[in-house]
């Protein structure tokens, strides 16, 4: 059963739910966050299992409730951006298992859309755009002034992510085992992957990398190596990463063409720790953007994607 609580007494609630963390929101009715709280995956593909992920989710909503001291103060909305949910019918069962978890906290609506959704609001006003997610998967999704939509990657890591955490952990190994091996040049990776490892002898990366707990969280960790070697010290590491700017501009590239955006002024909004904090990679993405679609405005948001879903709550509220 769902509750009709009066605004004045009501709070927000966002959960952004990724591949590698949760992070979750309670804010007031006017949208200003008053709290937040991170926890475990809660991706809806995984390999942990997604009970384990909803109950991430869960853990982490009780975690930040406990902060608001407002034991039994009804929810107005909440909003749930989850990362795989790339298909209709995987946000209507998502929404279904999201508002039976929000019983507890008395909230009047609840809904769950792909994470990608709540990238826009959360850096952008505009009616339309593109947002892009590189984080330890990537998706790309935009909207058109005709309201029209269309998406690229955001398939998962055997279809997509390409140039995402995920992807650049497996480019590592690769490149790793091949400079251990002699099938490639020789590179500071292998070392570090080594280090990262704790490991004497490159073989003994079997035992882990096969282990039932190494999962996307553990892949995407290794992108963090390429922050210890200068791209142009080592042509393995700067070639790798000028190969994820290819991919992160083709997935936008796509969504531009399709929208047909290239010659009109639109907002790009961009999440995940790939295009902020890898500084290579991000000098090479802006670069390209600025050369193929100078009309496009660059937003690499300081909000975090959790507040674009307290936003999609406060409209859900509305309702």
């Amino acid at each position: 059963m769902f509750f009709s609580p009066t605004k004045k007494e009501s709070f927000l609630l966002g959960v952004d739910a990724g591949a590698t963390k949760t992070e979750v929101a309670i804010a007031d009715m006017a949208g200003k966050i008053l709290f937040t709280e991170k926890g475990g995956p809660g991706s809806w593909n995984t390999m942990l299992g997604r009970d384990k992920n909803f109950e991430n989710i869960e853990k982490t909503i009780a975690k930040v409730w406990k902060k608001l001291k407002k034991k039994g103060a009804p929810v107005a909305a909440a909003y749930l951006g989850m990362a795989g949910l790339d298909m209709e019918s995987d946000e209507i069962k998502a929404s279904i298992l999201f508002k039976k978890m929000l019983r507890p906290y008395r909230v009047a609506h609840g809904e769950a859309g792909n994470d990608i959704k709540i990238v826009f609001p959360s850096a952008s006003d505009a009616s339309f755009g593109v947002s892009l997610i590189a984080g330890t998967g990537t998706h790309c999704y935009g909207a058109n002034p005709a309201g029209e939509s269309a998406s690229s990657s955001g398939l998962d890591y055997l279809l997509a992510d390409q140039g995402g955490g995920y992807w650049l952990g497996r480019k590592i190994l690769e490149a790793a085992a091949k400079s251990y091996d002699g099938r490639g040049p020789k590179t500071k990776l292998e070392k570090l992957v080594m280090g990262h490892f704790k490991i004497h002898d490159f073989r003994d990366i079997l035992r882990h990398i096969y282990a039932p707990s190494f999962g996307k969280s553990e892949m995407g960790e290794l992108a963090m190596l390429l922050d210890s070697v200068d791209p142009f010290a080592d042509s393995v590491v700067r070639d790798i990463q000028i190969l994820a700017v290819s991919e992160l501009f083709d997935s936008v590239h796509a969504v531009i063409t399709r929208l047909k955006l290239k010659y009109i002024s639109f907002d790009l909004v961009i999440a995940g720790s790939i295009l902020h904090r890898k500084k290579y990679i991000r000098s090479l993405f802006i670069d390209k953007m600025a050369k193929f679609y100078p009309k496009a405005n660059l937003i690499f948001s300081s909000q975090a994607p959790v507040a674009g879903a307290v936003k999609l709550a406060l409209l859900l509220s509305k309702k």
